[in-house]
């Protein structure tokens, strides 16, 4: 690299002087306006067609179906006005987010099974409920209702059993376990639940029958209970047929 001190000051001097400038001024030239057009970029190019990129015959992507909305997804406006709307993020579950009706579903098929299993062995109520109660899905169920109906059937059992046994056709403990405790569930909320409508006691009763039972057990389940509830819902109209 050259130093700086190997110029001479002649050469300083000639090259800070300006340079001659032609006073008369140059035509002016006429303005191109044609000009290419620039490439398109990669990232902002159309894709390719399917048909381009696979042939002809390459179908379609699929296209992702309307998931069906759940009860809880039916939301309310600021303004007022109803509107159904997809949550971005799905809430955990919790049991405010089931309806009643599911709940107290739930709370009747715990019921059943803890009848069930004490007509098996003997169960104390106590151990019942607390062995249940280690079951998380319980959270999700009518717990009132669940406790209600299994305390209820346990203190009750005998004056349970005197209610429906003349109007079965056979000795009680020729039943299935499992329609002993459909039928004393039902008895009970027939005699001890009157805020509960006879129909709702006698289909729910019916509708456990069909998850547990035999395959025809839900009809014999029908009319024992039919005729309960015309003895101790004497107020009440009998369900439509």
């Amino acid at each position: 690299m050259t130093k700086l001190s190997e110029f001479s000051w002649a050469q300083v001097l000639s090259a800070s002087k300006p340079s001659s400038v032609d006073p008369t001024p140059a035509e002016p030239q006429p303005l191109d306006l044609a000009f290419a057009e620039s490439p398109t970029p990669a990232s902002l190019a159309p894709a390719p067609s399917r048909a381009a990129a696979y042939g002809e015959d390459a179908p379609d992507a699929p296209q992702a179906a309307d998931a069906p909305m759940d009860d809880d997804e039916f939301i309310e406006s600021p303004a007022g006005h109803n509107k159904a709307a997809k949550p971005t993020v799905k809430r955990p579950y919790s049991a405010r987010q089931a309806s009643d009706k599911k709940r107290w579903r739930w709370a009747r098929e715990r019921v059943i099974q803890a009848l069930y299993q004490q007509i098996l062995n003997s169960t104390p109520v106590d151990v019942l409920d607390a062995q249940f109660m280690e079951d998380v899905f319980m959270l999700k169920v009518d717990l009132p209702l669940f406790r209600r109906i299994v305390r209820g059937v346990s203190a009750n059992e005998q004056a349970l059993d005197a209610a429906f046994t003349p109007l079965l056709d056979r000795p009680l403990a020729e039943l299935d376990p499992i329609e002993q405790a459909i039928l004393r569930m039902g008895a009970f909320e027939l005699i001890h639940t009157p805020e509960i409508p006879r129909a709702v006691a006698i289909n729910e009763a019916v509708e456990m029958a069909k998850l547990y039972g035999a395959s025809e057990s839900h009809k014999y389940i029908n009319g024992v209970l039919d005729k309960l509830a015309d003895r101790v819902r004497t107020a009440e109209p009998r369900r439509p047929a």
